[in-house]
């Protein structure tokens, strides 16, 4: 695993294949090993898989981790490998910190991938399940939300172990924070500014997010926006369909990305 430091801060990603660039963003605690199942994507393109701030390895530091800030710290991971733009894809709350990357350095943006993403958490279940995240990180039950997690996301026993194990080893402090800060901020203005190709991509299970589709209708130009629907999951998209995901991100790359 490499390692990048950011405003004084020690980071690690992974950096896999050659190739058009991919930047992946995992939700709150799962750490970039949410991706492991993308791996077949080195064959043809660059994947930069950052862990967040007290995450995966990640030192926390003393600057907060909040959106900006972590699309800051992908920059400085981009530059170390002499990158010079990406494909940002976000998964779940990884979808406001992609669309605040691409609103912050539009010139290093080359397009959107939003899998189960939101631009803001509005809706009643999203904010529920934001603060039962709030809570376990605050009670520090770490060990509790990896097997919740790792069961919920994968039957593939080393995956599955692999994301009990970062979530477990994950700064709960930081991840408080993140989840704090996700749920005070809305980045639909970031809507208006893009100029780049997205694609959403849901689960036809996921129905607590399939509203989103309309903010993002709504702020998009037409031509702009398309959306995936993937049959037989929920919110878990990347582990559970993974063949699917990256036909789709193959698709994006080859079709859609000047």
């Amino acid at each position: 695993m490499a390692e990048v430091i950011s405003r004084g801060t020690r980071l690690t990603y992974s950096l896999w294949g050659q190739g058009p660039a991919l930047g992946f963003f995992h939700p709150p605690a799962m750490g970039a090993v949410t991706f492991w199942q993308q791996h077949p994507l080195r064959a043809n393109h660059r994947l930069l898989l950052l862990n967040a701030r007290g995450h995966g390895g990640s030192e926390s530091g003393a600057v907060a981790v909040t959106l900006a800030q972590w699309a800051e710290d992908m920059k400085h991971a981009a530059d170390q490998e002499g990158i010079d733009r990406l494909t940002l894809v976000g998964y779940s709350n990884g979808g406001m910190a992609a669309l605040t990357f691409a609103q912050l350095y539009p010139e290093r943006t080359k397009g959107l991938v939003l899998v189960g993403g939101f631009p803001e958490a509005a809706s009643f279940l999203l904010q529920k399940e934001f603060e039962l995240g709030l809570q376990v990180a605050n009670h520090a039950w770490m060990n509790l939300l990896g097997s919740v997690l790792g069961a919920a996301h994968t039957s593939h026993p080393g995956h599955r172990q692999a994301i009990r194990q970062t979530v477990a080893q994950a700064d709960p402090l930081a991840v408080k924070a993140l989840y704090q800060h996700s749920l005070s901020v809305s980045v639909e203005s970031a809507l208006d500014e893009l100029k780049v190709p997205v694609t959403l991509v849901y689960g036809t299970g996921d129905k607590y997010v399939h509203g989103y589709q309309l903010l993002f209708e709504k702020g998009l130009a037409p031509g702009q926006l398309e959306t995936v629907l993937v049959g037989g999951v929920m919110h878990q998209v990347p582990t559970r369909q993974p063949a699917a995901l990256n036909a789709i991100l193959s698709d994006f790359e080859s079709r859609r990305v000047l």
